[in-house]
């Protein structure tokens, strides 16, 4: 027989769950979200409109009814009701009500993370819906701090080798370039250099993993990374390498091209003393170091090396993937052509690289 408590979970979540599955049909790849081609129709008719207008309403009265009991049965902070928020969240982001949905993720976030820890599995997936709500209403910078604390969390729950961190990487470097590439953030070009640096270097890491001879008794070494997963960080590798030189040879300042002469000639006068005792001035040209000659030519080294780095990491990770697929050739023969179709665009960008590159006025 179950509990109270039991009844009112299960019956306000099989509820909520049915009306959001009625209202937000899943759609197929291509097709028209369900509710935005109901407002179309309903746009078209008046009588419609008004129609889905009071379903929507009721339909939001009965989500806050819902919640509205299991806190008063269970409390605001119950595990239980983050899984109705998380409901509750999804048919407003279906809705377009993005920051809505914002504020209810937030609120079972909170209620996941007191009843599970700071550092739980379980808020994991919260994040996940929470980023695309954030992504869908533009908040670049919230969206940004939640992908980092997702990466965080499966950093600590995950080792390094496993493929759970494997999957984690790859989406966090994702999200990254997508933020990096369209300036998202309105960072300031070191800012987003660094960052793609460093993403750069968790890829490394996980390719190029340095091996302990140091293994305690019975320790086990490191996984090793099958073709697919290697395959797909060199991919994503090869992306943030591109991006990298892309952004590099954009980013150069003006006038870092032009030379800087090493030496100035200033007219200098000083008072000299005479045999006589007497003070006299002299004046005359004297051949100095140009003071902003130190500053350009470690600014120009910085750039030389960051751009010569990428243009050649660049090409390493086309050719490293290149001969991953040599040795799994059931991966090319896999997903509708996809593999192929990556590598011509790696290609693409790498001869485009080398191009710009070659053109470049900071081709040293």
């Amino acid at each position: 027989m179950h509990s109270a408590r039991s009844l009112v979970v299960l019956c306000c979540l099989f509820g909520m769950r049915a009306l959001f599955a009625a209202d937000a049909v899943p759609a197929e790849p291509g097709d028209v979200p369900a509710v935005q081609a109901v407002d179309a129709e309903a746009a078209a008719d008046p009588e419609e409109q008004a129609r889905r207008s009071r379903e929507i309403s009721d339909a939001l009265e009965r989500f806050e009814n819902n919640v509205a009991t299991l806190e008063g049965e269970l409390g605001p902070y119950d595990v239980s009701l983050a899984e109705v928020l998380l409901d509750y969240a999804r048919y407003q982001s279906e809705l377009g009500q993005h920051s809505e949905a914002v504020e209810l993720l937030e609120r079972a976030l909170n209620i996941t993370r007191i009843s599970h820890g700071l550092n739980s599995s379980e808020q994991v997936d919260v994040l996940k819906v929470l980023i695309d709500a954030h992504m869908a209403a533009q908040n670049w910078a919230l969206a940004d701090d939640r992908a980092h604390l997702v990466f965080y969390l499966q950093k600590r729950l995950h080792a390094p080798d496993s493929r759970e961190y494997v999957s984690a990487l790859l989406a966090y470097g994702q999200f990254k370039l997508q933020v990096i590439g369209g300036n998202l953030l309105s960072r300031s070009a070191l800012v987003s250099l660094r960052d793609i640096e460093n993403l750069q270097e968790l890829y490394t890491e996980v390719l190029y993993p340095k091996v302990d001879s140091d293994l305690p008794a019975g320790g086990e070494p490191p996984r090793l990374l099958d073709g697919r997963e290697r395959y797909e960080l060199l991919y994503a590798r090869a992306l943030a390498d591109f991006q990298l030189a892309d952004f590099a040879m954009r980013s150069v300042p003006l006038g870092l091209d032009r030379p800087v002469e090493r030496y100035v000639s200033e007219f200098v006068c000083q008072d000299v003393v005479g045999q006589n005792g007497q003070v006299a001035q002299r004046c005359g040209t004297v051949r100095r170091e140009n003071p902003a000659f130190r500053d350009w030519e470690m600014q120009r080294q910085m750039y030389s090396d960051r751009i010569r780095y990428a243009v050649q990491s660049l090409e390493q990770s086309v050719n490293a993937a290149q001969a991953v697929l040599d040795e799994n050739p059931k991966l090319i023969s896999g997903e509708n052509g996809m593999v192929p179709a990556r590598m011509e665009e790696l290609r693409a960008l790498q001869q485009r690289t080398e191009r710009d590159y070659r053109r470049s006025r900071m081709n040293w």
